[in-house]
């Protein structure tokens, strides 16, 4: 009878749950309690919120930020436009308005196909100075002899003081001339001294020791090695090659390096010849071996 009671009793008792057991707490030895994380209802961890928070957050901002810069790229690209716009409409209105007169290749074109002093005096600059100077080129010297064959247009060149525009005029026996056309006063003139390749002083006389010197002389320069005679001492003394059409044989031309036209050719190199205008002089009968000082740099162009 005890027994069967018992077994009534024990088969009356409810049996726990295993998954109930497993989420109690398990004791282990006296080392300590080991309580396992509780799952929640999708199975994750119960961390997994915090982290999923912050990424949401991380990812509106990341999102919010390239919003932004989107945002200000816009703005600054109609800005830079816009700006853009309006220097354009003001630099334009400004370049019309101070061009007047023909433009540079038309100016040129009426010089050289004019038949006499009085229509190539409208063309070029300074004509009150440069009209003795034209009619004895054209009557006596060698614009009275010379053929035009054609006009090259060379484009522009920026120089100290002008704008110019250059063409190079073909003649006949395949001779150049360089036509310099510079803006003064908004208009397009020809410098006639660069066409002429004016010289103070002729190159026969200078070479003769009739003349000592000159004061405009336009040649081309180029850096030389050679130091003799009265410019041997290459400390004090720059060396050049010059050449002219104008004269058949190379010239020696010599600066002094620490003088004010000495500091401004120093840009002349070995890597081309340059066009010069200049003042020269013969040291001490340095002519008779073709030397000459320069005393004066007025520009590297034969335009200034």
């Amino acid at each position: 009878m005890y027994h069967l009671h018992r077994e009534k009793i024990m088969s009356s008792t409810p049996q726990r749950d295993h998954s109930e057991q497993s989420s109690s707490p398990t004791r282990s030895s006296s080392k300590g309690v080991r309580v396992r994380k509780r799952k929640r209802a999708t199975g994750g961890p119960a961390w997994d919120s915090k982290k999923e928070k912050k990424s949401n957050f991380l990812a509106t901002w990341t999102i919010g930020g390239l919003l932004l810069s989107l945002t200000i790229g816009i703005v600054v690209f109609f800005v830079s436009s816009h700006s853009q716009e309006q220097s354009t409409k003001k630099v334009e209105p400004e370049v019309v308005e101070e061009w007047q007169g023909l433009l540079p290749a038309e100016v040129a074109k009426r010089f050289i196909d004019a038949t006499t002093i009085e229509e190539r005096l409208k063309w070029v600059r300074d004509p009150k100075e440069v009209e003795p100077l034209m009619r004895e080129f054209y009557q006596s010297g060698p614009g009275a002899a010379e053929k035009v064959l054609g006009v090259k247009n060379n484009g522009q060149a920026i120089t100290e003081e002008f704008l110019i525009h250059r063409s190079t005029v073909q003649l006949e026996g395949e001779k150049r001339r360089t036509l310099s056309l510079p803006l003064i006063n908004n208009r397009a003139l020809v410098d006639f001294k660069c066409y002429a390749r004016y010289c103070s002083a002729s190159w026969p006389d200078l070479l003769e020791g009739k003349k000592s010197g000159a004061e405009e002389a336009r040649v081309s320069l180029k850096l030389d090695s050679g130091y003799m005679g009265e410019f041997a001492d290459e400390k004090k003394w720059i060396s050049f090659l010059a050449l002219t059409p104008d004269w058949e044989h190379p010239l020696y031309f010599y600066v002094e390096r620490e003088s004010i036209p000495g500091k401004k050719l120093e840009k002349i190199n070995k890597s081309g010849w340059y066009p010069v205008s200049i003042a020269i002089r013969s040291l001490n009968n340095s002519h008779e071996k073709k030397q000459f000082e320069i005393t004066h740099c007025h520009a590297l162009d034969w335009c200034f």
